[in-house]
């Protein structure tokens, strides 16, 4: 089995602000803050959990994730491949 070292640049929550279309995720200094403040503009409580990363999961746009975020296109093309 081949190991790969995929970098993220900030955080997860970088990826997530990405598929919710906020442009430049990755220059965010704080992109757990800004995921919790763009949740509460939609009237949701942000609290870091596997099941909020998977609900939000479910509503990320892709495409405009991977178009936002070169690090999350190099994982998405990694698990493509």
């Amino acid at each position: 089995m081949r190991a790969r070292v995929l970098p993220v640049k900030r955080s997860i929550e970088a990826w997530i602000l990405a598929g919710l279309s906020l442009t430049s995720p990755e220059e965010i200094l704080d992109p757990e803050e800004e995921l919790k403040k763009a949740m509460q503009r939609r009237g949701k409580y942000y609290v870091k959990s596997p099941e909020v990363y998977k609900r939000l999961a479910k509503e990320i746009d892709i495409e405009k994730a991977m178009s936002l975020s070169k690090t999350f296109k190099d994982f998405i093309d990694f698990l493509s491949h």
